[in-house]
């Protein structure tokens, strides 16, 4: 814990800010799962040389396939934190946003294991071999949820037209009851010959017309009106066929809320059976995001690919110290050389 404190890899010694440390140096990753792999990279370093080299020669490849590097880091634009999505629908706390993240990273999947096959690497094409793209799920999330639904997921607003017909055909009867509710203003304007008079709703009292303080006059008894509520500048009214009328969009309502909770609660458990793999996914992804960024930095910083030998050799030419050459302002950084032996 000193050397990672001494050493600066993911915060300055002084006072320990990000900015300054390695990590600040070398994290270009465009996803949150990206930086997180990228650090435990730095804390928990490889050791393996066979391992080792793959790395390099990987981040060799990608630096020469420049182009399929930015489509990649294109798609990995379109990433949410698939980890904390896992974790929200683990613990059952998932709302249909989290959903709409969850389909829009899984829709860049299939393109993601061509890019990756393209670049003609080992362990790319191992990676995107790995990568399950979940054609199904993504495509029954596609058919189901809204593209901006609510927060609350107990408020509809959810459910896609033509996923359930139950739904669709409780939110088709509580449609045409709104439409008779807007002829109805028209007819009752016509009726009264009040041309301010509108249909209005609040939970206390329901659904109410509304007409104004100075044209009250033109009610008629024969109108059925009944007087609900008084306020400063009108009068609210109720009528027998509008509260008949009100029961049936009410319970329509709450039939068509009820249910979209419902085929939520049980996208929310097929989500759940997913788990694994989307948390192999979310490695896979966030490992292509550091490679790539490593590959960022290493033309950045015009790095060259170390030769890894067996003997106790240290053998650097004009070395740098990457992150002191970075935040010096004023001074022109010197490369030394870095030479050392078993004596």
């Amino acid at each position: 814990s000193n050397t990672v404190r001494n050493l600066e890899l993911t915060e300055t010694l002084r006072n320990g800010n990000r900015i300054g440390s390695l990590f600040w140096l070398i994290d270009k990753c465009e996803t949150a799962m990206g930086s997180r792999y990228l650090k435990k990279q730095i804390l928990r370093p490889l050791v393996n040389k066979d391992t080792i080299e793959k790395r390099y020669q990987t981040i060799d490849v990608l630096n020469k396939e420049f182009i399929l590097k930015e489509e990649i880091k294109g798609l990995l634009k379109n990433v949410y934190d698939l980890e904390r999505i896992v974790g929200r629908i683990s613990y059952g706390n998932t709302n249909a946003k989290d959903l709409v993240q969850l389909r829009k990273s899984l829709s860049i999947l299939p393109e993601l294991k061509d890019k990756l096959l393209g670049l003609k690497n080992s362990h790319t094409k191992f990676l995107s071999n790995e990568i399950d793209t979940l054609t199904a799920f993504f495509e029954l999330l596609e058919k189901a949820i809204e593209s901006d639904p609510p927060l609350s997921i107990k408020e509809g607003g959810i459910i896609k037209h033509g996923y359930n017909s139950e739904l669709d055909e409780i939110k088709s009867s509580a449609l045409d009851t709104k439409n008779w509710l807007d002829n109805l203003v028209e007819e009752e304007r016509e009726r009264t010959g009040i041309k301010k008079l509108r249909i209005g709703y609040n939970r206390v009292f329901g659904y109410y017309i509304e007409v104004p303080k100075g044209q009250i006059s033109n009610i008629k008894e024969e109108f059925g009106y009944t007087r609900k509520q008084t306020l400063s500048n009108s009068e609210r009214y109720i009528t027998e066929e509008l509260k008949k009328k009100e029961t049936i969009i009410l319970s329509s309502e709450d039939k068509s809320v009820k249910l979209e909770y419902e085929l939520f609660l049980e996208l929310r458990d097929e989500a759940r059976t997913k788990i694994s793999i989307i948390q192999k996914n979310a490695n896979i992804i966030s490992e292509i995001d550091m490679m790539i960024s490593l590959s960022i930095i290493s033309e950045d910083l015009n790095l060259v690919k170390p030769k890894l030998v067996e003997n106790q050799t240290v053998d650097i030419v004009e070395s740098r110290h990457t992150v002191v050459e970075r935040v010096l302002i004023d001074e022109l950084f010197v490369p030394y050389d870095i030479k050392l032996d078993e004596k």
